[in-house]
């Protein structure tokens, strides 16, 4: 088991990807995920030896303050550094371009400073065809090939998808040829991202995640105040989900942003949240093949996983149950075949918050909390950063997963101000032996052996079923169904103080009170408490969604 896990991890961070297919890559990350023990079921406890390799041991001195621990642990630590640069092996072909306002606004229907301008894309062509004018005197005096970019569309946020043909391409040079042009307020490649986790156990039926102990997240305390409200909408951007019982009382329509055809497997951008199937056959990840570069793969049902962890039905005699077993959770799908991209995923976020998104629908259930178990190597990128920053100037939550390098790094967007950032613990309180750590972690929750709801299908979907996930994927959810739960018993609450009272009644379990180690100690502030989150939400009448 701990052979299979590791090697399961170590092959889904999608390492070494020269696909050309998707721009920057988001990769799901595991994380503790998230179910709901419905009411009379017992829990067995497990034995570590069983389900984690041993966790590395750490000092003997005890650490009297959280915050200042925290602190102190990650005080000298400069591995974040290298992490923040362009994200590494995952290849793109398109661009991010955004317009500074007075050229965007000229040709629109918006004002200067519009959150939601247009793009004047005929001031993007000239300074397209002025690249690429230098381009081709390049390549002729060097009897080149040349490199050519044109606009492939428009997205949200007043940004626009250019997309590269021709001689192998630099997407990161042409990003600094663009970025020197006076009507350019920023240029960067359009960075893929990937869900990354897998079942590890079908048989393992145990929810330890949700239970009142040391390492869980304490759930039925928290049910005994709310259960959830369904004007709390949640929104899941991942791959999809599929039919499942356990989800249709509180499934909403949602929608695909997956814009490139081959990921998007037969279900192109439109009013279907559906997920198709991600697998990867060996003829597609071969040389020549469309995935090349990546692991063939069955399936993996992420976007199901994940939303059974926030919002699978309770007390229905069946299965499992969700953190909110009454909220209402709004799949969008940005997650296809070999991943998704940043500017898929970002068109999503607004979409989710009801901000509007050209080509699609307005969104008629706005989203007061935004789950992205996805991500990428490097630092925040401006795409994701103006994304995150609208979304909480609405009053909505942003979390996302820290990532599964083990490293002491974050994952983008979790990196980005105003993201709250999920590692994972183990089934011993510690932190899960993949779970990246830094002191951007906002806190942990459960993410080692926990079961959701999936698929029996490797390839096309077959029947509902349920499985066993690990990773900071999986933490996320619950993360953010307990925000979602705060929100019902007192909407007023904005991003920040969401925020600030996670962080305040996270806790350190009684097994790390005997050491300072970084690697033993869970990311962030400690285990997510569910019940103390929100009796203070519950307390907090002042909140304010500005």
């Amino acid at each position: 088991m701990h052979t299979l896990m590791s090697n399961l991890m170590r092959s889904r961070t999608m390492k070494g990807m020269t696909a050309s297919l998707l721009p920057v890559l988001l990769v799901a990350c595991g994380g503790g995920g998230d179910g709901g023990n419905p009411g009379n079921s017992t829990v067995e406890t497990h034995d570590p030896a069983i389900h984690e390799p041993a966790p590395p041991e750490g000092g003997s001195s005890e650490h009297a303050d959280d915050s200042t621990w925290h602190e102190q642990c990650h005080a000298d630590d400069t591995s974040m550094v290298a992490a923040e640069g362009p994200a590494l092996n995952m290849s793109t072909n398109q661009l991010i371009v955004k317009l500074r306002p007075h050229v965007s606004a000229s040709d629109s229907g918006y004002g200067r400073g519009s959150r939601n301008a247009s793009v004047d894309v005929d001031a993007l062509t000239r300074v397209v065809d002025r690249i690429n004018a230098r381009a081709n005197a390049s390549a002729n005096a060097s009897r080149g090939l040349p490199v050519r970019i044109a606009v492939k569309r428009v997205m949200s946020g007043g940004s626009a998808v250019l997309s590269t043909t021709g001689a192998d391409p630099s997407v990161a040079a042409l990003a600094d040829e663009l970025m020197r042009e006076p009507e350019v307020e920023y240029a960067e490649p359009d960075v893929r991202v990937h869900a990354s986790a897998q079942p590890l156990d079908p048989h393992f039926r145990d929810m330890w995640h949700l239970h009142d102990s040391d390492v869980a997240i304490r759930m039925p305390g928290a049910w005994d105040v709310t259960q959830g409200n369904r004007e709390i909408v949640t929104a899941v951007l991942d791959s999809g989900i599929t039919p499942h019982p356990e989800l249709a009382a509180n499934v909403l329509p949602g929608y695909s942003f997956v814009s490139n055809a081959l990921a998007a497997n037969g279900v192109p951008r439109g009013p279907r949240a559906d997920d198709p199937g991600d697998w990867l056959s060996e003829e597609e990840t071969s040389a020549g093949g469309a995935f090349h570069g990546l692991p063939a793969q069955p399936s993996s049902w992420h976007g199901t996983r994940v939303a059974g962890i926030i919002g699978a039905t309770a007390n229905n005699g069946i299965g499992i149950a969700g953190v909110n077993w009454y909220g209402a959770v709004l799949p969008v799908r940005v997650l296809g075949k070999g991943g998704g991209s940043t500017s898929d995923v970002v068109d999503g976020m607004r979409w989710s918050a009801g901000i509007p998104v050209a080509g699609a629908p307005a969104n008629p259930h706005p989203a007061r909390v935004v789950n992205l178990s996805l991500g990428s190597i490097g630092a925040c990128s401006r795409t994701f950063q103006e994304a995150v920053d609208e979304l909480n100037a609405k009053g909505v939550t942003v979390v996302a997963a820290a990532g599964n390098g083990g490293n002491n790094t974050i994952d983008m967007p979790a990196n980005c101000r105003g993201v709250i950032s999920v590692g994972a613990s183990d089934t011993t309180g510690r932190r899960a032996f993949d779970s990246n750590t830094h002191p951007r972690v906002t806190l942990s929750a459960p993410g080692t052996g926990i079961l959701s709801l999936a698929n029996d299908g490797t390839r096309a979907p077959g029947a509902a079923d349920y499985g066993i996930t690990s990773g900071t994927s999986f933490a996320a959810p619950q993360v953010s169904g307990v925000v979602s739960l705060m929100l019902a018993v007192n909407p007023r609450l904005s991003p920040r103080e969401i925020a600030d009272i996670l962080k305040r009644t996270a806790r350190f379990p009684a097994v790390t009170q005997t050491t300072r180690s970084c690697r033993v100690i869970p990311p962030g502030r400690g285990i997510l408490d569910a019940r103390a989150a929100i009796n203070a939400a519950a307390g907090t009448r002042s909140g304010s969604r500005s």
